[in-house]
């Protein structure tokens, strides 16, 4: 398939901001703040290479105030939906065991849907990870991503699972067109959805996986329905303590 226009911009200002981190020092990532890594390159990362509407303060807000607190980016798609953002400094995602211990593809470093099996939920959750799953689920959304740039993990914290994940910046070149299907034309097309049904299912029937996952939702619900008499849900802070529902 011929590369688009589109896409011919996008490897270009990927390769610009993969070499502007490339020149950055080790001291020079450890000084930096969250607020820098996410204007000078996931801003960029989103904007400049998959075409978010970044400029756009209706689209794209930053520490929005919502129920389960303030992620610090929210997308808001024409199509509906929204997707919630974790941002944190250079170094401060831990990366994935089986990447560390050398068991994925190395020469990507890409950790991809169909190398995922199924059932994917997780009692060994990073509280990075974590807190970016909590975003979306408490906000009755699907879609939540952890990155600093660095790391890159797209959740289904609907499935409560890992759909993702570009381990290191040099992943994002050899892997683009992956990472091309976050894009934000791609995404308003249901990409991400494509992307989470790749998952690989080794023993376990869909339509039963599907089943539970169903029930387990609505069993979120109606807890959450039901506060008062589910105190345990509730937090010191009177928040809902979402690992608990978990």
């Amino acid at each position: 398939m011929a590369v688009t226009p589109e896409e011919r911009r996008a490897r270009e200002s990927l390769a610009r901001l993969i070499d502007d981190y490339d020149q950055l020092t080790g001291d020079q990532r450890a000084d930096m703040t969250e607020a820098s890594v996410v204007r000078q390159f996931i801003d960029r990362l989103l904007g400049d290479v998959l075409g978010w509407p970044i400029k756009d303060p209706q689209r794209y807000k930053y520490e929005l105030h919502t129920g389960a607190g303030r992620p610090d980016i929210t997308l808001i798609p024409e199509a509906g939906g929204r997707i919630y953002v974790e941002a944190k400094r250079f170094g401060m995602i831990r990366r994935l065991e089986r990447i560390a211990a050398g068991t994925a593809d190395r020469l990507s470093d890409t950790v991809k849907p169909a190398q995922l099996a199924l059932p994917g939920m997780a009692v060994d959750r990073t509280p990075e990870e974590q807190q970016a799953i909590n975003y979306a689920f408490g906000n009755g959304a699907t879609w939540a991503i952890l990155t600093n740039f660095e790391v890159f993990r797209l959740f289904n914290a609907r499935r409560d699972w890992l759909v993702l994940s570009f381990e290191t910046p040099f992943a994002y070149r050899h892997d683009f067109d992956l990472l091309w299907q976050l894009a934000y034309s791609n995404l308003i097309k249901g990409s991400l959805d494509a992307l989470s049904n790749q998952r690989h299912s080794e023993e376990v029937d869909r339509d039963y996986l599907g089943f539970i996952n169903d029930w387990r939702e609505r069993l979120a619900r109606d807890l959450l329905s039901r506060l008062g008499h589910n105190r345990w849900l509730a937090r010191d802070d009177g928040a809902t303590d979402l690992t608990a529902l978990r």
